[in-house]
């Protein structure tokens, strides 16, 4: 049977996403009461095309959603921090408003609309302001930039010289800049509820909100012109009132069109007055016409004096009729006598409409026919009322900072990574208690804990030569590479244990601490061993030493072991492994990229975006 999934299904699917990722627990298996822990991991050090044919750092593969994806996360992971409230936000497509471009204007009956490929809407890169457009005056180019409106008329539509129809939707304060990207941009829907704080540099949007017509009539779409409306003045923007003589009675400004009409020929077209200055619109029925110097008497009090240089059009009558009140409008023909557009009259857009019919002449006051004209009804609550449902908010945007060397030294400092993840509601390793149900805000519980984390293997190493009591030559750790120490992709090998894995990195900051990754086990599943020698296998470029590179893992050469080995500051197991424990929690997002090199003094931030 066919179906869809709409819109308004995809944003409510981004806006529980965002506000359940770090929520409560929903429960599943194994889950407890308590907040939720959701983390950005970086990984992979090793180059694309050592794991992956086909591949390398310049074409990154395309991730694959199985099993063993998941556990290659933990497995190639480097480090993870913990993605705050702050660090997250609704988010819909960036379209910055450029002169020249014709804007699709709103229309409810339109499917690209709620698909999210229509350009309905622009962001203001000058102001970070967003604007609905509601009508792009018959499908011409914008050529006036949008600008936020005063804020006594903050909530009111406003139309510029170039015959757009714009409506202030909503506002990218400082706090959310971060989230901007070259195609996205944040959205947030105000909480209206009275006892609801409003966010920092969100007031106007607030009052749009708030102040929100609903069911108001704001653009109309001529589907068909017809023919024959003979009572017209063609379009409006060249015809000039010539002098006023009350706001019943002017004089029209000679024109071609208009000297053709004959005394009376007029009687029963609306004439609509557009004021020079304000822009303000006014109409009446014409009930004379007197062919010598085009004099108009129209049937009731114009809202102003027309007066030069205000311009005009005539035209047939509009009738709006629906389910609301209030709506009002006027036509401009071409000057054949087909209708050309219907625009609203002034701010007479009404309320409280769902559905409208629009009637061309209908007391039959000319002899044109044929015309479609149809009334744009807006979304639920108006326009303006739910920004990020009315512009398609229904992508999540995440962007997290990995500042320097992290906390804790959790960060590397001297490797490259290559991919990045979330991770939600991992176990910690070390000290976890199915008994402990409310998470703590440092050290160990049955989730995370709120800092970064590392995720690769520590090993506190040797770094004074010593000899072992079976007479083998321990070589000092920083005696690899000429002095330099174990680099970053160089290959190790447990003596005792088999075990095998990827250096990371090497005391960087003077603790004696190996960090390695891409751990693979023994064949009894064992991994590296506190006291146990390891042996460099392979240089980071691939050359194989000829004979072995000895160097002791816990500085003891007597075999006994310490497992708590003090560093300046720091109490830290002899081998340490990553803090989260593997195929805990749930992988939420994989993302392979080429190569990004890290150093001490570096700030990347990372932004994911994700599409419901």
């Amino acid at each position: 049977m066919p179906a869809i999934i709409t819109k308004s299904f995809r944003v409510r699917n981004a806006k529980t996403f965002l506000t359940n990722l770090l929520g409560d627990s929903q429960g599943g298996p194994s889950a407890y009461d308590g907040t939720n822990y959701v983390y950005l991991a970086i990984g992979k050090p090793i180059p694309w095309d050592e794991t992956n044919f086909g591949s390398d750092d310049t074409n990154p593969p395309d991730p694959d959603d199985d099993v063993a994806t998941g556990f290659n996360v933990f497995r190639d992971g480097l480090a993870a921090g913990r993605i705050t409230t702050t660090d997250m936000s609704l988010g819909i497509r960036r379209y910055d408003w450029t002169s020249g471009t014709v804007y699709t204007q709103y229309d409810d009956q339109d499917p690209t609309i709620n698909g999210g490929t229509a350009r309905f809407y622009v962001y203001e890169p000058n102001t970070g302001n967003i604007f609905k457009c509601l009508d792009n005056n018959n499908g011409a180019a914008s050529t006036v930039r949008p600008t936020k409106p005063t804020s006594g008329l903050i909530s009111s539509s406003f139309v510029l010289s170039d015959g757009y129809r714009w409506k202030f939707m909503a506002e990218t304060p400082v706090s959310a800049q971060k989230f901007l990207t070259t195609n996205f941009a944040p959205i947030l829907t105000v909480n209206l509820h009275p006892t609801a704080s409003v966010p920092v540099g969100y007031e106007d949007q607030k009052k749009v909100q708030e102040q929100a017509n609903t069911g108001s009539i704001e653009s109309y779409i001529v589907s068909s012109g017809g023919a024959g409306f003979n009572k017209h003045s063609g379009p409006f923007t060249v015809k000039t009132i010539a002098t006023r003589v009350s706001k019943t009675q002017f004089e029209l400004s000679s024109d071609t069109i208009l000297d053709s009409y004959a005394d009376d020929s007029l009687i029963g077209a609306t004439i609509t007055v557009t004021h020079a200055t304000t822009g303000n619109v006014t109409s009446g029925v014409i009930t004379d016409y007197t062919q010598t110097n085009r004099v108009v008497v129209v049937d009731t009090d114009m809202d102003f004096f027309p007066d030069s240089p205000d311009t005009y059009s005539i035209g047939p009558t509009v009738w709006v009729t629906g389910d609301g009140v209030g709506a009002n409008a006027y036509a401009i023909c071409t000057d054949t006598g087909s209708i050309r557009q219907v625009k609203t009259l002034n701010a007479n857009t009404g309320n409280s409409y769902t559905y409208a019919t629009v009637q061309i002449d209908p007391q039959n006051k000319t002899t044109g026919s044929g015309a479609t004209v149809r009334a744009i009804i807006p979304p639920p609550g108006g326009h303006g009322r739910d920004p990020a449902e009315e512009l398609n908010g229904f992508n999540i945007l995440i962007n997290k900072t990995v500042n320097g060397a992290g906390t804790g030294n959790n960060y590397p400092v001297s490797n490259d990574y290559r991919v990045i993840s979330l991770i939600r509601n991992a176990l910690l390793s070390n000290g976890y208690s199915q008994d402990v149900l409310t998470p703590a805000t440092s050290g160990s519980n049955w989730f995370a804990n709120t800092e970064s984390v590392h995720m690769s293997t520590y090993i506190v190493c040797n770094t004074t030569s010593l000899d072992h009591s079976d007479g083998r030559a321990m070589q000092k750790f920083d005696e690899w590479h000429s002095q330099v120490g174990p680099l970053p992709d160089d290959q190790i090998e447990g003596v005792n244990s088999g075990a095998k894995a990827r250096v990371v990195e090497f005391n960087s900051f003077g603790n004696g601490i190996l960090n390695i990754t891409n751990v693979v086990a023994n064949s009894s599943g064992g991994g590296f061993l506190p006291d146990e020698a390891l042996r460099l296998t392979q240089t980071y470029t691939g050359y194989v030493p000829s004979t072995n590179n000895w160097i002791v893992a816990n500085g003891h050469s007597d075999g006994w072991v310490n497992d708590d080995v003090t560093i300046p500051g720091t109490i830290f197991d002899v081998v340490q492994v990553g803090e989260l424990q593997s195929g805990t929690g749930e992988v939420l997002y994989v993302e392979n990229r080429t190569p990004i090199l890290r150093s001490p003094d570096q700030r990347e931030t990372a932004t994911i975006v994700i599409e419901f």
